[in-house]
């Protein structure tokens, strides 16, 4: 889990030709009418080409709403070590400028968030599945030696969007309730990236032993390398005094 880390990490800015006025304070809103929002994770540590089995944004209510049947879209930039959000209107680095200036900074697949329920002031929202999106980012070549961080934005794409608007926590609110992005990955495919080998155990509760005479319990497990290169390795069952210990020992 990485959560939002700067003040400049997450922001709102309008998409009225008139202002295109930046909101940097103690909220953010998501999907408002004619307004973008942005959020950067910095030190997103997941191997390059990693298969991304899960990821979502986490969100805490600043304020309460109704159910609504509008929708949010969510996208990534598709390139690698986006800067923070600027705060100076016409940068080109302010998210407006990132979003729809000239030339627009490439974009991953968008990821659709429709028919939020009620929101209750300080609970915990999650989004709608963007795997698909994380995958792109971390699927693009360098990604191995970037600074490993990502962008994603809340876009108006239509009327319907303003029945989706939300208002979160932001990081200059409230650090601790910023937004979080969480990702599940698995290995990623033979020489997609340069990270070692990472081995997982799905459960560490194999040193159960049994009174002498008494059938011990079986033990299930099972091993998940999350690295990005293949793990080879050999497996040896040796018994001692009745217990069985299994070792796994690397190979090449």
């Amino acid at each position: 889990d990485v959560r939002v880390s700067a003040s400049t990490d997450d922001i709102n800015q309008s998409s009225i030709a008139a202002a295109y006025t930046v909101t940097n304070g103690d909220n953010v809103i998501l999907c408002g009418s004619y307004l973008y929002s942005g959020f950067r994770f910095q030190n997103v540590n997941i191997p390059q080409g990693a298969v991304i089995n899960y990821a979502c944004l986490k969100f805490v209510a600043k304020n309460t709403y109704a159910a609504t049947t509008g929708y949010m879209r969510l996208q990534g930039e598709k390139r690698l070590d986006p800067p923070t959000f600027s705060t100076v209107v016409g940068s080109s680095d302010s998210l407006y400028k990132r979003t729809s200036g000239t030339p627009v900074v490439p974009k991953t697949t968008y990821a659709q968030w429709s028919n939020n329920g009620v929101w209750t002031a300080g609970t915990e929202y999650t989004s709608v599945d963007i795997k698909s999106i994380i995958q792109e980012i971390v699927g693009q070549a360098g990604w191995d030696t970037s600074t490993k961080s990502l962008a994603l934005n809340f876009y108006y794409s239509s009327s319907n969007v303003n029945a989706q608007q939300r208002q979160v926590w932001s990081y200059s609110g409230d650090p601790t309730k910023a937004a979080l992005l969480h990702i599940e990955y698995g290995q990623a495919p033979a020489g997609a990236g340069t990270d070692p080998p990472v081995i997982s155990l799905s459960t560490t509760e194999l040193g159960r032993s049994a009174f002498e005479g008494s059938v011990a319990d079986s033990q299930h497990f099972s091993l998940m390398n999350s690295g990005a290169t293949a793990l080879n390795y050999t497996t040896t069952v040796t018994y001692n005094k009745g217990s069985g210990w299994l070792s796994l020992t690397p190979s090449t």
